[in-house]
């Protein structure tokens, strides 16, 4: 054999490789290539070429000072083995585990800084405000260092238990938002609000205006604050949230429709309400001004007429009559419902259904202005 070995018959050569590095030649023609590091454990393999042994000498030079696995490890990484799914690689599971591990470390206060982020996209800026005031309580409560998977169910648990029902509930909407996207970012493997049960929150019926009351609230502001009518009759009529008639803009309002853009509703999402034959005419005899309620003192405003005309103002009150007697008028609560900006019908029938009695949407939506008001714009209808 010609180069580094010398042919003899069934007598082995040798190559030494750098330190405790040796290739020897076999009396078979394999070459037995030892290697042995600087713990001192020595390491043998066949091969059967010379470039193959001197392959496995450098793969091991590179990483001298790794020792090799014990027995016991080598046990283990077999148990290991046959717990994954068959052709799963078992160092690309452990790979991916040390990834998870490491991501699920991340504090907390990162985690939410980079959800409010995201969120700021995708919903509006008031419910934005609200996802971030709950989530910097849920913060200053755990600690902000708190690594994300670190907060358990009973974390969660803990936090809402001094609570009632409608604030516990409340709590975990905006928690469980914040954990989702960290089950979709790969941050965290589970959802830990998803394993809180929720609350039996058995919620009052709200309060709406009666026929009688909406009309004397609206009859008063043409006598004490005819700037309000335009806020008040969209409000009453269209179901326009508070925050939602601050935003609107002139062309917001059309023939028809009033259109609700991402930039004005609470949700983000778009939406369009039918100017009903009545509030065509009160906006036709009062013509708003915008923004329509002024951010100086147009809350006082309000609240202010309905004290003096001695009608209760309910939470949220004009939007729920709208909604309770639209529906009563139609009994169409897919058609309502989206006017309302709801996705499906079910928190449109916890709310409304069955709050009127029959013939009061008639009367409600039959609310005009005066007719020395109205001049041309409104037919009687």
């Amino acid at each position: 054999m010609s180069g580094p070995f010398r042919s003899r018959r069934r007598r082995r050569s040798s190559l030494r490789i750098g330190p405790g590095a040796t290739i020897h030649e076999t009396a078979f023609g394999t070459f037995a290539a030892y290697y042995r590091a600087s713990h001192g454990i020595q390491q043998r393999r066949s091969f059967g070429t010379l470039d193959a042994a001197r392959d496995w000498i450098a793969r091991m030079q590179e990483g001298a000072e790794t020792p090799p696995l014990t027995g016991a490890q080598y046990e283990d990484a077999q148990a290991a083995l046959r717990l994954l799914p068959p052709g799963t690689s078992l160092l690309a599971f452990v790979r991916e585990a040390m990834r998870g591990k490491a991501a699920a470390a991340a504090p907390l206060d990162d985690a939410i800084r980079r959800f409010l982020r995201e969120r700021r996209r995708i919903v509006s800026e008031t419910m934005l405000k609200g996802y971030e005031r709950e989530l910097r309580r849920f913060e200053d409560a755990v600690g902000g260092g708190t690594p994300l998977g670190a907060v358990s169910r009973q974390t969660v648990v803990d936090y809402v238990a001094p609570m009632d029902a409608g604030r516990r509930n409340k709590v975990l909407r905006h928690l469980s938002p914040l954990f989702a996207w960290a089950v979709r970012s790969e941050l965290i493997p589970r959802n830990p609000c998803a394993l809180v049960e929720r609350a039996r929150d058995v919620a009052a019926s709200v309060g709406v205006f009666s026929p009688a009351d909406a009309d004397r609230l609206l009859r008063g502001a043409t006598k004490m604050v005819p700037r309000l009518v335009p806020y008040l009759a969209i409000g009453l009529f269209a179901g326009v949230r508070p925050a939602e008639l601050a935003r609107l803009t002139p062309d917001c309002i059309g023939a028809e429709y009033i259109r609700l853009d991402a930039r004005i509703t609470k949700t983000s999402r778009a939406r369009t309400v039918a100017i009903r034959p009545n509030l065509r005419a009160w906006l036709d005899a009062y013509p708003p001004e915008f923004p329509l309620l002024p951010k100086s003192h147009g809350a006082h405003m309000v609240g202010a007429l309905h004290k003096a005309l001695g009608i209760a103002w309910p939470p949220d009150g004009m939007r729920h009559s709208f909604g309770t007697y639209a529906y009563e008028m139609s009994r169409d609560a897919a058609a309502v419902a989206a006017e309302m900006g709801h996705q499906g019908t079910a928190v449109f029938f916890k709310h409304y259904r069955a709050l009127a009695a029959p013939g009061d949407g008639e009367k409600f939506f039959s609310i005009v202005p005066e007719k020395r008001a109205l001049g041309a714009a409104f037919s009687g209808k």
